[in-house]
């Protein structure tokens, strides 16, 4: 049977694999080097997990650094390389001649191109380029395979207990069906694991946990929409799409709710097992959900625009055609001395908004329903006197206006029948009803697996 690093996974569990990665490596090395030693973590190993030579010998020392990285190298993991061996290069207690890396996994190609980029630029007089290198699956399989090392191989795996749990973890995984319809099995195979608890933990604080809480929060603000005490959200932020411009200067507080962590980490679920193919697939299909749902909402709130926009017009005619604001034309702003500017701050707003050649009603109308103001949220909750208020709103942070709110309610009021007539208005709140039920149903599997696995290692119910 072939021999694969990452079945330390299957025989000790994800906290466990981590530990008998290490030791296997020293183990290796010290087969081809015998003066091989580690150093114990207390409280940090100076960037050396191995090292081979004398710590005093002024040629230098090799120097074995052990990453369990079963994944790949992402961001993450390649800054805990470059700060590893920075400390160890820095470590003035001896001379670095050669540095490895060991994986339990070979480089891709773009994680090799990074690796050879980034040691060219680390080389030194004392160390150079071609002496900073990477042991990854496939060389320590090699010395794995050696006959001198088939002792370490039976050791670390155990190939009676290898068959039986590769035999028992594929029929499992195929008999499983989704935890969304049986949230207890969705951990079943981590009882093959010695750590199982360990194990349950880690996916409730690594992946379920957070997932959840993205979920509760969209659920949260898709049923006040639903209920009409809400807008309905015009941006759910996803992963792997560039943040709106209007958010870049935002604090992430401030966002509204977002789907990222699922994007962030998949690949990991997939290797550890944390969700059953169906389930992934349903998390891939919200992602898909939102993705639609922002396109209905744009496409909806372009055609807002123009219906919104004769309705605008007419209000902003009626305006101008009030005693007072002719009152103030004939009165004050058209006579030799105007008073100061902003002493009548709406009668000044009104006149610079119906100006010919200034702005056009449905500018106007876009200005409105614009991101970030929730007013078009509003209006798909079927609430224009909460979208009256958005507007009215972000006119007073700029200019105290006394009068604009009524103005504001009752324009959008007349505009709601067309546009709750509009092919797009309702093609947004039927992508929004969708995207509720499948971010509702995975919510509430979420929190069945949340409370199995406190009730089964905790004791209570979680605090969610």
């Amino acid at each position: 049977m072939a021999i694969r690093l990452l079945d330390l996974q299957l025989l000790y569990g994800v906290a466990g694999a981590q530990k008998h990665f290490e030791n296997l490596c020293a183990d290796l090395i010290r087969t081809e080097c015998s003066d091989a030693k580690g150093v114990r973590c207390e409280p940090g190993d100076g960037g050396v997990d191995v090292y081979v030579g004398d710590w005093a010998d002024p040629e230098g020392i090799s120097v074995f650094q052990v990453k369990y990285f079963p994944i790949s190298l992402g961001a993450s993991q390649k800054d805990q390389v470059r700060r590893s061996f920075r400390t160890c290069i820095e470590n003035g207690n001896f001379i670095v001649k050669r540095w490895t890396l060991c994986l339990p996994v070979d480089l891709s190609e773009e994680e090799t191109v990074w690796f050879t980029n980034w040691k060219n630029r680390q080389a030194t007089d004392f160390l150079a380029a071609n002496r900073i290198d990477w042991w990854g699956e496939s060389a320590l399989r090699q010395l794995l395979l050696q006959p001198k090392n088939s002792g370490i191989k039976e050791a670390y795996f155990h190939q009676e207990h290898v068959a039986q749990i590769r035999e028992m973890y594929h029929m499992l995984t195929h008999l499983l069906e989704d935890f969304v319809t049986r949230p207890e099995e969705s951990v079943m195979t981590l009882a093959l694991r010695q750590d199982a608890k360990d194990a349950n933990l880690r996916y409730r604080d690594e992946v379920y946990g957070p997932l959840h809480t993205e979920l509760k929060r969209i659920r949260d603000e898709l049923e006040r929409a639903h209920g009409r005490t809400g807008p309905y959200p015009l941006r759910i932020l996803l992963g792997g799409e560039p943040l709106p411009g209007h958010l870049r200067y935002t604090m992430p507080a401030s966002w509204g709710p977002t789907f990222l962590h699922w994007y962030a980490c998949k690949e990991a679920y997939r290797l550890y097992g944390a969700f059953t193919l169906p389930a992934r697939d349903r998390l891939n299909e919200i992602e898909e959900a939102i993705t639609a749902y922002h396109a209905a909402v744009e496409e909806a709130r372009k055609a807002a625009a123009s219906l919104l926009s004769a309705h605008v017009a007419q209000a902003l005619e009626a305006e101008t055609q009030l005693p007072d604001y002719l009152e103030w034309k004939h009165t004050y702003k058209d006579t030799p001395t105007p008073p100061p500017y902003q002493s009548f701050p709406w009668f000044e707003l009104l006149e610079r908004l119906t100006s010919p050649g200034s702005y056009s009603s449905e500018q106007i109308a876009v200005a409105w329903l614009r991101n970030p103001l929730q007013t078009f949220g509003w209006l798909l909750a079927g609430r224009p006197d909460e979208a009256g208020q958005c507007v009215s709103d972000d006119y007073d942070r700029g200019v105290a206006i006394p009068r604009s709110l009524p103005l504001f309610q009752h324009t959008l009021t007349r505009a709601m029948p067309k546009l709750e007539e509009a092919t797009q208005f309702q093609q947004a709140r039927r992508e929004q009803e969708r995207l509720y039920r499948l971010v509702a149903s995975l919510e509430t599997a979420l929190l069945n697996v949340l409370i199995n696995i406190q009730h089964e290692y905790e004791g209570g119910s979680p605090q969610i």
